[in-house]
């Protein structure tokens, strides 16, 4: 049986050594505007945006103040595979160099998400006998530093500014489904959140955060040396993508839609790869509610062990559905005559439940 499944969230980016490389001139992020001479507004020519994103910054803080405004563009990463066969001073620089290119990597993807920062950004590596897998991601986003504001005044963050997305709707980096934000309706968000950082304290949610957890375990054949990096190497991007793709299903079955504290980690063995992904899983009322899980039966129901899962996919189906009721957003505070509130605003059931 084949779930019905939604676009993947963020493809070649969390992808390991996928090569992407930054556009020549990135998307305008959506109401990236700039007052002209004559006072009106106009967008950026794609000299100014290209050197607003040349630079971008790896930060290993993952928290700012409120008064900072910050979009979410994605989780990025990048993964190596090397053999370590010397200990020599050589080697040693040729490892630095390891590193740099993960770093220019990530930086690449970052720029191809309009963004101009990673946050929560964290390095690693696994080892196996000679084998290492060095290992980089962090949270791409848009963000304005006090230099920015003192050339231009800016009015305050939404609460629903991070989940905004950095680039425009029209040109998205990948393809994805965008719909206008469910709190202030003038900005669009993504079907799906994924950061590696916390959620601020600040942010609204619907219900209580969930862990969520994936687990992928492959075989492969026992090797050694080039051949053996070369398999591995081969194997990380589909290993990946269905860690990937069992996130976005436990998703939907606990009717959540956004995840934060993403850790994947990845290890290999004599005859085994294991990668496995961790998050906090949230229903934030400013993205599309989940939809439920819908699975699809293309052969015939025969015996036992074919009535036995066809039980179980209804009972997956029932769990989904219950989740997908019990996160229900609450009306949109556009059909009060409201807007966007500035940051550290009450949702209209917080000042209900303050005055109770």
């Amino acid at each position: 049986p084949q779930p019905r499944m939604p676009s993947l969230p963020s493809p070649p980016s969390s992808w390991p050594s996928a090569g992407l490389e930054a556009r020549g001139k990135p998307p305008a992020a959506e109401g990236d505007e700039e007052r002209g001479e004559g006072g009106g507004s106009s967008r950026r020519t794609g000299r100014q945006r290209s050197r607003a994103v040349s630079e971008v910054a790896l930060l290993t803080m993952g928290s700012f103040p409120q008064h900072v405004p910050v979009r979410i563009g994605g989780v990025v990463s990048a993964r190596s595979v090397k053999l370590l066969l010397s200990s020599s001073q050589a080697a040693q620089v040729a490892r630095d160099g390891w590193w740099s290119d993960l770093r220019g990597e990530i930086r690449a993807h970052a720029r191809s998400l309009s963004c101009s920062a990673v946050i929560g950004y964290r390095e690693s590596v696994s080892f196996h006998d000679e084998l290492a897998i060095l290992s980089a991601s962090g949270t791409a986003v848009r963000m304005h530093l006090p230099d920015d504001f003192s050339r231009r005044r800016r009015p305050p963050p939404t609460v629903c500014t991070l989940g905004h997305t950095p680039y425009a709707p029209t040109e998205p980096p990948f393809p994805t489904r965008m719909q206008p934000c469910g709190l202030c309706g003038r900005k669009h968000v993504p079907e799906l959140l994924l950061a590696t950082v916390d959620r601020p304290p600040w942010l609204p949610a619907l219900g209580e955060p969930c862990v969520i957890q994936a687990r992928v375990c492959r075989q492969k054949k026992r090797q050694q040396g080039e051949a053996h990096a070369a398999a591995v190497s081969q194997a990380l991007p589909f290993l990946e993508y269905d860690l990937h793709r069992q996130l976005q299903y436990k998703l939907q079955i606990q009717g959540k839609n956004a995840l934060f504290g993403l850790r994947v980690t990845v290890d290999v063995g004599e005859t085994l790869l294991l990668a496995v992904a961790e998050a906090t899983g949230l229903c934030l009322p400013l993205l599309p509610p989940a939809r439920p899980l819908s699975i699809r039966r293309n052969i015939d129901v025969l015996d036992d062990e074919d009535r036995y899962l066809v039980q179980l996919q209804r009972q997956i189906e029932a769990a989904s559905l219950a989740s997908a009721a019990a996160h229900a957003p609450p009306p949109s505070p556009l059909a009060n005559g409201g807007g966007m509130q500035p940051a550290g605003a009450m949702l209209p059931q917080d000042r209900a439940t303050q005055a109770g």
